[in-house]
């Protein structure tokens, strides 16, 4: 009876394993075509599942940056703060550090809900709309800012409770 249990729990974890080699596959192949000249990271759908690929998984909030050049390729992805299963403290003065360390000319914030509760909250919105003001100030652009979930496709956070639309496309 040990072995059968011993042979059900290696066949779960090959198959994670396998789950988590086909995600790293996925990544790098968008990643890959997000470096090569002249394709860009422009699409809102592409962009998003990018991110819920990144992020969905997290069972604790996790904020992040796709740091962009002035053609929206993908110059870096940084996964900047971690939170709780519910909250994540952004210190706006530390994400405009870390774009002018990356040089970006703009960039697409994600964050994931572990709730799989895919409706932003007020703190989403206006986190956004402060991020846009500041990164203003040094001349990044934000494209847009997305909240991923495990189940749902992700949502942009621009455009939601007044804040400016998409400026992934100019």
């Amino acid at each position: 009876m040990a072995n059968v249990r011993g042979i059900a729990k290696n066949k779960a974890f090959d198959a994670e394993t396998r789950h988590q080699r086909l995600v790293a596959r996925a990544l790098r192949s968008l990643e890959l075509r997000a470096r090569k000249p002249g394709i860009v990271l422009n699409s809102p759908r592409v962009l998003g599942d990018w991110f819920r690929l990144k992020l969905a998984e997290y069972d604790h909030e996790v904020f992040a940056a796709a740091w962009l050049d002035n053609h929206l390729r993908l110059i870096a992805f940084e996964e900047m703060f971690k939170g709780t299963i519910d909250w994540t403290f952004v210190p706006i003065r530390e994400v405009l550090r870390a774009a002018l360390d990356a040089n970006a000319s703009a960039v697409a914030f994600a964050h994931n809900h572990p709730s799989n509760w895919a409706v932003p909250s007020k703190d989403d919105v206006g986190l956004t709309a402060e991020l846009r003001q500041a990164l203003d100030y040094i001349g990044v652009r934000l494209v847009d800012h997305f909240l991923v979930t495990r189940s749902v496709a992700p949502v942009s956070l621009c455009g939601v409770g007044g804040a400016e639309k998409s400026r992934l496309e100019r």
